[in-house]
């Protein structure tokens, strides 16, 4: 395909899904053997994306790493901010509640209630310091959201020219090999068995990219069917993640002739 494409293939261990890909898949091909690349995990998927990806283009590689990077890092922190204007939002919500709740009573003590009643102005000094002090956690509240959202208009500049930058490699990676590339994800159960949840964030921020932004590769993810279920970790990035799937299994004779 010239735009982005995904396959899962699937299948118990020792079902052959390796060597359909290397010997029945990949010399049926009509692409350059440079448009082919096979990543395993290693120590962290990430690095070995980029490790292997951005090294194909000459003169590139360094810098367009360096820009994924930049690029997965400011995207966390922007995701990281958000969420916690949110929770800065259902806070003050809580609070104006609780506010509203003291000025009803506070209503109360002052129209209902007859001022010789004792314990009354007790009471409303009571509740106008509850009211002044959630006021001004409030206005706090509100003071950190503002400091937050202040960052947002440079980190979305940044990103913006990450963005810009990384597509222009992979434009230029689909001229070097002269088509989309196949990328092909080996053993992929190796990131959900030994990956921390950063590292499952930062790929799937990675495919993200890659399906959003329409960028030229093909990409296969090979894993054991015992992990299958383990993809719905990506599918906040990639809704259509199962949509292209494959199970092999067990080949017998009849599958063999």
């Amino acid at each position: 395909y010239r735009d982005t494409s995904l396959i899962i293939l699937h299948g118990p261990s020792g079902s052959g899904k390796t060597s359909l890909i290397q010997c029945g898949l990949l010399n049926r091909l009509r692409i350059d053997v440079d448009a082919i690349i096979s990543i395993r995990r290693n120590e962290n998927i990430v690095n070995s994306f980029a490790e292997t990806v951005f090294g194909i283009v000459p003169e590139t590689g360094t810098d367009s790493q360096k820009l994924l990077f930049t690029y997965l890092k400011l995207v966390e922190k922007y995701n990281h901010n958000l969420k916690e204007i949110d929770t800065l939002d259902d806070i003050v919500v809580t609070l104006e509640e609780e506010v509203s709740t003291h000025k009803q009573e506070q209503y109360y003590y002052q129209k209902k209630q007859p001022e010789k009643e004792t314990g009354n102005s007790l009471k409303k000094e009571t509740i106008a310091g509850a009211i002044e002090a959630k006021e001004a956690e409030i206005n706090k509240i509100l003071s950190q959201k503002h400091d937050l959202q202040k960052g947002f208009k440079e980190d979305e500049s940044t990103i913006t020219s990450a963005l810009a930058g990384l597509k222009e490699y992979f434009q230029k990676l689909f001229k070097h090999v002269g088509a989309a590339p196949l990328v092909i994800f080996d053993q992929f159960e190796e990131l959900f068995v030994y990956g921390s949840h950063e590292e499952i964030n930062r790929f799937g921020l990675i495919l993200k990219f890659i399906f959003e932004n329409n960028v030229p590769i093909n990409i296969i993810i090979s894993l054991r069917e015992e992990y299958f279920g383990h993809l719905d970790l990506l599918q906040a990035y990639i809704p259509n993640i199962f949509y292209k799937k494959i199970r092999l299994s067990h080949p017998n004779r009849d599958t063999v002739e």
